[in-house]
């Protein structure tokens, strides 16, 4: 009995079950290089005012990204990372649309700055929502802005990605 658990732990070991943190030093395979996971997350389009003209509208177009990779041999895998992004996403979504039309995010400044305040207030979403997670800390995500952008009230949001698998 003890033999047939011991196999059962070692094929499922061995079966790709546990996921491992890229090693570190020289890296001879291409599956180590760069970060393990990536996961683009649809357009966030926020509608405000031009400074002034309170006639007509411009359109501040935000793409995220969530980086991923393994901090240490777990269980978890990257799929579960995603499954709580593309879960968080609809949360930072409604509560930076809320910082720009209330003002908490200026966008008078420039991009840079804009771009600076979108990613502490995301992140400050995403972060404690991905805590709660157990493991958490075996996978580190770090939120990015991949895309920033003013267009005329005119343009619109893109065609959103279909996922058939959420």
């Amino acid at each position: 009995m003890i033999r047939i658990l011991i196999l059962v732990v070692l094929v499922g070991i061995l079966s790709g079950c546990v996921t491992t943190p890229s090693p570190k030093g020289d890296v001879y395979s291409a599956a180590y290089v760069g970060d393990r996971d990536s996961v683009q997350l649809d357009e966030i389009v926020v509608s405000i005012p031009k400074q002034g003209d309170d006639a007509s509208i411009r359109n501040l177009h935000i793409f995220f990204a969530a980086v991923i990779n393994p901090t240490r041999t777990s269980m978890a895998n990257e799929y579960d990372a995603r499954g709580i992004i593309y879960r968080a996403h609809t949360r930072i979504a409604a509560q930076l649309v809320d910082d720009v039309t209330s003002g908490r995010i200026d966008t008078s400044k420039g991009l840079a700055d804009i771009r600076s305040q979108l990613l502490v207030n995301a992140t400050k979403i995403f972060t404690p929502m991905y805590s709660t997670w157990s493991h958490s800390e075996d996978m580190r995500v770090e939120i990015v802005v991949t895309s920033l952008f003013f267009t005329n009230g005119s343009a619109g949001k893109s065609a959103q990605q279909n996922r058939f698998w959420w």
